[in-house]
C-alpha cells in the first residue's frame, strides 16, 4: 500500500521555515545583528521564505507545513493521525507584518498554529493606551480561549514579522480531539501556561520596580526570540523603546531612562531597535534578587 503523501512529507521533508528560537550557533554574517555573525540563514527569522506560500502549489506548502510542525516542542504528544488532519484540513494563511490577524470583540471558528514569525497580543484602551501582553512564536497558538468557550477573542493579534500560520476549523479540531487526547492535553497545557502566566504578571506590574520589570522583559524576549551570537544573547525580533514601554507598563521617556542605565552597566547593547543581552547570567541574578 502507497504511503499518504501527507505523512510523507512530514517524515522526510528537509525544507527550511523561519523560526523564533534558532538551534544552531553563529556562523554566517547577518544585517539584522548590525553586520556581525548571526544564526545560520535556514534558522533566521528574517528569511522570506513565507512569502512563496500563496503562489505556490498545494504539494509545496504541505511540505513547508510538515517542516515547521517537525520543529515543535510538542509535537511528539500529538497522534500522527492528527498531525496528517490539520495538515491535510487547514488552512495555510501568509501574513506580513503590522497585518491584523484578529481584534478585541471578534468571533472566529478557527484555531491558529503559529507556524513561523512573531505575533504580538495587546489591549488598547478607550482612551488609546495599549498593553501588549506577549509576543509569541511558532508552535503557539492563537484564539485557544475562544476556541474552548465559543466566546469572543479578548485580544489584538498582529503580526510583528512576516510569517506563517495554520488555521484549523473547530469542527476539524473536535474530530481530531474525539480520537486523540494527547491534543486535549496539549490544549490545557497551553492554558494553564498563559493562566500561570498572567498571574505571574499582575504582581509583577504591581509590586516589581521599573528597573525590574524593564529586566524581566528583556529577559523574556531573550528566552522567545534570543539568537547566540559571540558577543551575547541577540533578541532576534525588532522592538522599538515604545513597544517595549508598552510591555513593561511605563511611558517611553522613563523607560528610554532605565534602558540607557542597564546599557550603561554593561548588561545590554542598542542598535537600530535591536537588542543585544551582553551579560545575560548578571542580567537574570539582578532581576531575581
Amino acid at each position: 500500500m502507497a504511503k499518504n503523501p501527507i505523512m510523507t512529507y512530514f517524515e522526510n521533508s528537509i525544507l527550511t521555515i523561519p523560526t523564533a528560537r534558532p538551534t544552531h550557533q553563529s556562523r554566517t554574517p547577518c544585517e539584522l545583528a548590525g553586520g556581525e555573525s548571526c544564526a545560520v540563514a535556514s534558522e533566521c527569522m528574517a528569511i522570506e521564505t513565507p512569502r512563496c506560500i500563496p503562489n505556490a502549489s498545494r504539494a509545496k506548502q504541505l511540505e513547508l507545513a510538515a517542516a515547521a510542525f517537525r520543529r515543535f516542542e510538542w509535537i511528539d504528544a500529538l497522534d500522527p493521525s492528527t498531525i496528517e488532519l490539520f495538515l491535510r484540513e487547514g488552512k495555510l494563511q501568509f501574513v506580513e507584518r503590522d497585518q491584523v490577524i484578529t481584534r478585541r470583540g471578534d468571533k472566529f471558528d478557527y484555531l491558529w498554529i503559529v507556524l513561523s514569525g512573531a505575533i504580538e497580543v495587546s489591549i488598547v484602551s478607550p482612551e488609546a493606551r495599549k498593553q501588549i501582553a506577549s509576543f509569541i512564536s511558532h508552535g503557539e497558538f492563537i484564539n485557544l480561549v475562544p476556541y474552548l468557550d465559543g466566546g469572543v477573542v479578548a485580544y489584538d493579534a498582529i503580526a510583528r514579522t512576516d510569517g506563517l500560520l495554520l488555521a484549523v476549523t473547530r469542527n476539524t479540531a473536535e474530530t481530531a480531539r474525539a480520537t486523540d487526547p494527547g491534543l486535549t492535553r496539549l490544549l490545557i497545557d497551553k492554558l494553564c501556561y498563559r493562566a500561570r502566566k498572567v498571574y505571574q504578571l499582575l504582581p509583577d506590574h504591581s509590586l516589581l520596580s521599573l528597573r525590574k520589570r524593564c529586566m524581566m522583559t528583556l529577559l523574556y524576549l531573550a528566552d522567545t526570540f534570543g539568537l547566540d551570537t559571540g558577543k551575547g544573547k541577540f533578541i532576534g525580533l525588532k522592538v522599538s523603546q515604545g513597544e517595549l514601554a508598552d510591555v513593561v507598563g511605563c511611558s517611553r521617556p522613563k523607560l528610554n531612562l532605565e534602558i540607557k542605565e542597564l546599557e550603561r552597566e554593561g548588561l545590554i547593547e542598542i542598535f537600530y531597535s535591536r537588542i543585544r543581552i551582553l551579560d545575560h547570567p548578571r542580567l537574570l541574578a539582578l532581576a531575581m534578587e
